[in-house]
């Protein structure tokens, strides 16, 4: 309890100390040192610092605390969101010194209100994800779509910079209105248009859990790589808006080469799924059957009776029907001890049941997401039997002593 004390009083100290400082030097009283650097002497109140440094210290002393005082798993996206919104709150506040353009203070502001929609999407995910698992992704379907009007709002206000320096660039007349008419309306409406595409994909991670295998696949292709799908769509929607309009009227290439290279592009698009879609398949579908694998070692090593193989498939089919692993895993190490494995090796054959955890069911669920989840949880925990099963490979100076009736029958045959 003292050391729990100790780790909350010193950092709240130190942000004490810091924060009167900080108050001190450039909120109370105006601090100014004189410049000299490519010119002459200039005296710059230091003022502008005063507000990023106390957000930036409030964010990170706020991410300290939470990590000391709390526990669970809330606790580290909590701590990690504080501390990344700390780095954009100074970036933020003090992009609003006047000697600094306007444009980049929209551009952090984009930074800094995305990294405060991050710690809410994680924190919430992390809350609400154990009571049922359909709400990460409709956290994240509502993260995205946020993410994306804010983008678009920093977009609006960005462009009448980027503008006036295309004006100015000294592009020809044509060119130049292309630019204008691909970087204006358009780029917003493909922002606008990408992310509410990405935000309904972001949907698809309801299906992770899935029976089936080739929605899972879709849900692992698309919920599950959310960075790249929306970078994807934002360049597969701004090549259809503007670059492929710009490329047959402005760039003097001949039409027909683009459309060979709109084909090939989509070719190699279904190339690249087939192959993983294949390389899924190949590990979720080939299963072997796993008391036909059972069989056969207990065959070839001939270390039980019919009775204890028996057994044997019940302990399986308890495990595979309900999760109960703990007698299965006894029975294996007793068989891999007798048949001189050693303790390292045993545990490495026996880690993909000893590490398996179920899906949990949620807490307040629909029937069918029940269902689903516990077909899900089956189907997996026969697979980890697949695998323990066939990689199994005992050592022949494990097998059984000779017994006298063994000796017998030998004597017997050999006469």
């Amino acid at each position: 309890m003292n050391e729990r004390i100790r780790q909350v009083i010193v950092p709240t100290l130190s942000y004490a100390v810091a924060a009167m400082v900080v108050l001190w030097l450039f909120v109370l009283q105006e601090t100014i040192i004189p410049i000299s650097l490519f010119g002459p002497e200039r005296r710059v109140s230091l003022s502008f610092l005063g507000i990023p440094l106390l957000s930036a210290l409030t964010s990170y002393y706020a991410s300290v605390i939470v990590a000391r005082l709390l526990e669970g798993d809330v606790v580290e996206p909590l701590s990690e969101g504080l501390r990344r919104v700390a780095l954009t709150s100074f970036l933020f506040f003090l992009s609003n010194w006047p000697l600094l353009p306007q444009w980049l203070g929209s551009l952090t502001g984009f930074i800094f209100y995305s990294s405060i929609l991050s710690l809410l999407h994680k924190t919430l995910s992390a809350v609400l994800e154990p009571v049922n698992q359909l709400f990460e992704p409709m956290l994240s379907s509502l993260y995205i779509l946020f993410v994306g009007f804010v983008g678009s709002r920093t977009w609006l206000q960005v462009y009448p910079y980027l503008e006036g320096y295309l004006v100015n660039s000294g592009y020809s007349p044509s060119i130049t209105s292309f630019l204008q008419s691909g970087v204006a309306e358009p780029v917003n409406n493909v922002i606008v248009a990408s992310t509410a595409i990405v935000s309904v994909i972001a949907l698809t991670g309801v299906l992770r859990n899935h029976p089936n295998t080739y929605l899972r696949y879709l849900s692992e292709v698309t919920s599950g790589r959310l960075e790249q799908v929306t970078l994807f769509t934002f360049l597969v929607i701004y090549y259809l808006f503007f670059v492929r309009q710009f490329l047959v009227a402005a760039s003097g290439i001949n039409p027909q080469y683009i459309v060979v290279g709109e084909w090939a592009a989509l070719c190699l698009g279904f190339y690249l799924s087939y192959r993983g879609l294949k390389r899924f398949t190949a590990e979720s579908l080939v299963e072997e059957d796993y008391k036909g694998t059972w069989r056969k070692h207990m065959q070839q090593i001939t270390l039980t009776s019919e009775p204890e193989l028996e057994a044997f498939d019940t302990l399986i089919e308890r495990f595979v029907r309900d999760g109960e692993g703990e007698a299965l895993i006894v029975n294996l190490t007793l068989l891999l001890e007798h048949s001189g494995l050693q303790a390292q090796a045993i545990t490495a054959a026996l880690f993909p049941i000893i590490n398996h955890r179920d899906t949990p069911v949620p807490l307040i669920g629909f029937s069918w997401q029940t269902s689903s989840i516990m077909k899900m949880n089956a189907m997996r925990r026969r697979r980890i039997v697949n695998t323990v099963l066939g990689s199994i490979q005992l050592k022949p100076n494990g097998a059984p002593r000779e017994t006298d009736q063994d000796r017998v029958e030998a004597t017997e045959a050999g006469t």
